[in-house]
């Protein structure tokens, strides 16, 4: 399996037990099970964070947070040249900031985004991404 990053979109339908759920759950035990997590943005991880807090309340995150599997993603910060990559890719394809760096990232690392974010649908044959 090749490297994956996912986003804030995967990670809530985890959580949630949304579709698509299965197949978030199926890349991070494969990761797991060879020794290679799956990464993410620290900006990513906020946004589904926030969104936990705003939708469910603050209760909600705190029963979340200790059962995310966290232990299995490699959060990464954004640096000036993701965020280099990132507004390149904005400009490109008219996405917001965390879309676009969720994209670099994958660019960066050569790896498969997974989302449910349909904004992506344009670039999924210049990147590689996946919806579900």
């Amino acid at each position: 399996m090749a490297t994956t990053v996912i986003d804030h979109s995967a990670l809530l339908a985890l959580l949630r037990g949304d579709d698509g759920s299965d197949l978030v759950r199926t890349v991070l035990e494969k990761g797991a099970e060879r020794g290679s997590p799956i990464h993410m943005t620290e900006l990513d991880f906020a946004e589904m964070r926030e969104l936990v807090r705003q939708r469910e309340g603050n209760k909600a995150w705190e029963e979340i947070a200790p059962n995310l599997p966290s232990s299995l993603i490699t959060f990464h910060q954004i640096d000036r040249n993701l965020a280099y990559s990132s507004a390149e890719l904005r400009s490109k394809w008219k996405w917001s900031v965390l879309e676009s760096v969720s994209a670099a990232l994958a660019k960066k690392l050569k790896a498969q985004l997974i989302t449910r974010n349909q904004s992506f649908a344009a670039a999924s044959t210049d990147l590689r991404i996946k919806i579900f």
